[in-house]
């Protein structure tokens, strides 16, 4: 579990994670990938200062656990904003991962 003292996880949860840890896990988005959890594309930059590349591994592993489509898709470079709003090649793989994972 990440981000001890995170501003904007407290204002979504009401405690920080090790004043709420029922509450953080409870609202982690690895926590609800299940057997039936549909494919997923993940991409995310080395840089990203925000959200931890680690979260990417670990909610990747946690697809492949459970023998459930997934494909990451790194980027080596940008932050955060950057990887989304410059990375048309991201966007392009997951649209055809999507693609062919969804018919």
């Amino acid at each position: 579990m990440w981000y001890p003292k995170s501003p904007y996880i407290k204002s979504y949860t009401g405690a920080y994670r090790n004043d709420g840890l029922d509450i953080y896990a409870e609202a982690s988005v690895v926590n609800k990938v299940s057997d039936t959890s549909p494919p997923f594309f993940i991409y995310h930059a080395k840089e990203d200062r925000l959200v931890e590349f680690a979260q990417a591994t670990n909610f990747e592993a946690r697809f492949l656990a459970l023998k459930r489509p997934v494909k990451r898709h790194d980027i080596s470079w940008w932050g955060h904003a950057f990887a989304f709003a410059l990375n048309d090649e991201a966007v392009e793989k997951g649209v055809k991962f999507l693609q062919k994972n969804l018919r």
